[in-house]
């Protein structure tokens, strides 16, 4: 590789024929950077997730998608991707940090129980 300490790279596109490119390349790790691209940025071969909808709230709906996206297809991943996919649209946008930063605030202020 022409830089050796270059390991791992953030892919934003949005275009998941870039996955497949960028393992082409080397050893290098991709990690999906598009929140609503995660589950077939897994399935093109990222191996990790920069998520944008971040905070506690949705931590435990990451890590599930992720493991079941993992997985490969099921019912489970379906549900989970359908019910989660609007939230992780939010990143998609040019407002993307104040949606983000909004759904956090209304997550404080209304916590489940």
């Amino acid at each position: 590789m022409r830089h050796g300490n270059f390991h791992a790279v953030k892919e934003s596109s949005g275009d998941i024929r870039r996955i497949t490119s960028l393992k082409h390349l080397g050893s290098l790790a991709v990690f999906v950077g598009m929140d609503d691209v995660v589950v077939e940025s897994v399935a093109a071969g990222a191996i990790g997730w920069v998520a944008g909808l971040g905070g506690m709230r949705f931590q435990k709906n990451r890590s599930a998608l992720f493991k079941l996206a993992q997985s490969g297809p099921s019912a489970e991943l379906d549900t989970l991707y359908s019910w989660f996919l609007p939230l992780l649209r939010l990143d998609t946008v040019p407002k993307f940090v104040q949606l983000i930063k909004q759904v956090q605030e209304d997550a404080e202020a209304h916590p489940r129980g």
